[in-house]
């Protein structure tokens, strides 16, 4: 695909050395996995991370893994009413990889003792709402590219907007950051998608605020509505290591859904009823924010004095 908004700069093309280890970059998720797995060529840690700001790419500060796997772990909460620590015993190793038992047994700490969503929060991400331009009753979807659980039928990946971890303060960044990780990685390797770039400037302008954030488990996730210009539409030009099979569906479609579904990542069904919502009545007001359907079932469980008690029994 040919982009006529191509920033034809040196600082954002970048040298063309360098793109198998942007690549290896987006696959992995970070500079220094992909310069462990990799000595044999010689780039250092400082070159490709300046290869990868020459190009714009948005990089995410600290470790936040297990965004995904986190959220799946508390569905299973919620469905199944297992005290946390047989629950994560009973889950397969690909999932114990990504997230540790004291990172869940933080985060379910988090929501049994605080009183308001703000002090729930501990982590910050992002999720796009994307739809075609001139047709507002679509937004695309992908599936969630994770290991296969055939112990809980999840033969495929959550259906889910992009989303993803985002550093604390800057909301545009996180999402400029999504577009590339989870949307059209491509672009981002090829230097298409620098915040300084005449594209990312059309499809999230400087003032553009996220419309609402919502509270899944201790992340507080800022939703941002994109709307993609018709000529960037076709799904073929979209692809990343973290979706696949994207589509457009209707939102109100989306919205008719349960939240507590497995085949919707936690917060997608959420987000999909407000954003219609907005689009039924034309609301203008302040992003708000809420708390999602996962963590207001989580809530109900703990007022169970007894299931607390089974919970802790062995912690």
């Amino acid at each position: 695909m040919t982009l006529e908004y191509e920033d034809t700069t040196q600082e954002t093309k970048g040298s063309s050395y360098y793109d198998p280890f942007v690549w290896a970059y987006f696959k992995l998720g970070s500079v220094d996995t992909v310069i462990r797995l990799h000595p044999q060529h010689g780039v250092s840690f400082a070159e490709l991370h300046r290869e990868l700001d020459k190009r714009g790419i948005i990089k995410l500060k600290g470790y936040n893994s297990g965004m995904k796997h986190a959220f799946y772990f508390f569905q299973e909460i919620v469905s199944s009413k297992l005290p946390i620590e047989r629950l994560y015993k009973s889950m397969p190793p690909s999932l114990k990889e990504k997230v540790s038992f004291p990172t869940l047994h933080r985060i379910w700490q988090n929501l049994a003792f605080t009183d308001t969503p703000e002090e729930e929060i501990r982590r910050f991400g992002t999720m796009l709402v994307i739809q075609p331009e001139g047709n507002e009753d679509v937004v695309l979807v992908g599936r969630d590219v994770s290991p296969p659980n055939d112990k809980y039928g999840k033969k495929f990946g959550a259906w889910t907007f992009p989303m993803g971890f985002s550093s604390k303060g800057i909301p545009r960044e996180g999402a400029l950051r999504i577009f590339q990780q989870e949307v059209a990685t491509p672009w981002a390797v090829n230097g298409f998608l620098s915040a300084r770039g005449s594209l990312m400037g059309l499809i999230l302008p400087e003032d553009r605020l996220p419309f609402m954030r919502l509270n899944i488990a201790d992340v507080g996730v800022n939703a941002f509505q994109i709307t993609l210009p018709r000529e960037l539409c076709d799904l073929d030009n979209l692809d990343s290591f973290k979706l696949t099979d994207y589509r457009w569906t209707e939102v109100s479609e989306l919205a008719l859904q349960s939240p507590e579904d497995p085949i919707y990542r936690s917060g997608v069904v959420d987000v999909a009823r407000k954003y219609l919502n907005l689009l039924s009545y034309r609301e203008e007001r302040l992003p708000i924010c809420q708390n999602s359907t996962l963590n207001s079932r989580l809530r109900e469980l703990f007022v169970l004095p007894v299931f607390k008690q089974t919970v802790w029994a062995r912690t």
